[in-house]
């Protein structure tokens, strides 16, 4: 068994989890499930019939790159892979798929809040930038954004994981018809998306259409 260095950035894969377990939790394990089609051989995105009322968000994942100050980082961008993702998912009334990044540069910043018993604050450090966002798209350079660009636009084009639970829960983010976006993926194609995390959720009897206000998720503000 081997643990993270102290020092070493958090991996794709650990904000992947961390962000689809903290997510599930707030908005409900119970009615809640992820689809992640991780295989580049997948022809698919796996959407059934099973779906159907059941809402949707897609996430992409990133690592974050560390910058020199005043940058906390920056996030790579591919933007074939983007433009890939924008085709398949494109604009719709409320926003439904983003790109997923951590700030925290280190394990070392990590783990104390683990041994500290306060995991679930790590939320508050994972982000989610919307694929269609204006700032995505003004970016100076094509193949990264850095985070000083996305901290200004968050609560419009971008969201912290516990707001972004929230918002979903209140039907102000996520896409209940997904349409076109269930058409089979060429292999190509599949390679070009990269790994997505596809969450789909039941939600309560509330949403979408009735007025009564729902359960505060913790955190949410």
């Amino acid at each position: 068994m081997t643990t993270a260095p102290p020092s070493e950035v958090p991996s794709e894969r650990f904000v992947e989890q961390m962000g689809n377990h903290l997510l599930m939790n707030l908005i409900g394990p119970e009615h809640t499930f992820f689809h992640i089609p991780t295989q580049p051989a997948e022809k698919t995105l796996g959407y059934d019939a099973s779906l159907q009322g059941f809402k949707t968000l897609v996430l992409q994942y990133k690592r974050l790159v560390p910058n020199v100050p005043p940058y906390t980082g920056r996030i790579p961008i591919d933007p074939t892979q983007l433009a890939t993702l924008q085709t398949k998912f494109p604009a719709a009334a409320q926003p439904y798929a983003f790109l997923g990044f951590c700030l925290h540069q280190e394990y070392s910043t990590i783990t104390p809040l683990f041994a500290a018993g306060t995991g679930s604050t790590l939320a508050e450090k994972i982000l989610f930038l919307d694929i269609h966002s204006p700032t995505l798209a003004a970016r100076p350079y094509p193949k990264s954004i850095n985070t000083s660009l996305i901290l200004p636009v968050l609560g419009s084009e971008a969201f912290k994981l516990a707001t972004l639970a929230a918002r979903f829960s209140k039907c102000t983010v996520g896409v209940f018809e997904l349409g076109t976006h269930a058409l089979p993926l060429e292999r190509e194609e599949g390679k070009q998306l990269g790994n997505l995390s596809l969450l789909h959720a039941k939600l309560p009897s509330w949403a979408p259409n009735n007025s009564s206000k729902p359960t505060p998720l913790r955190g949410a503000a």
